[in-house]
């Protein structure tokens, strides 16, 4: 008898799990539709952190740069 009921809230957990799984599947088309335009795609997503990298990137070389120059500067100053 407690074989037949374990089996038998085994087949209602099944089923319910389906049911849940099969309503949220129809629904996700929805969620998806919902969520259009409010956050970037992937591609628009690349983008933005490429932009952000080049200008850190440049940013961060202008930097070196800089600090070479006033290097070389120095000991040219230092030369003469």
């Amino acid at each position: 008898m407690c074989k037949a009921a374990e089996k038998n809230d085994t087949q209602k957990l099944r089923s319910n799990l389906n049911a849940n799984l099969a309503k949220l599947c129809r629904e996700l088309p929805q969620h998806f539709a919902s969520l259009a335009g409010e956050y970037p795609t992937s591609e628009e997503a690349l983008d933005q952190v490429k932009s952000i990298s080049d200008k850190a990137f440049s940013e961060s070389a202008k930097d070196k740069l800089s600090r070479v120059r006033g290097a070389l500067a120095y000991h040219l100053g230092q030369l003469n």
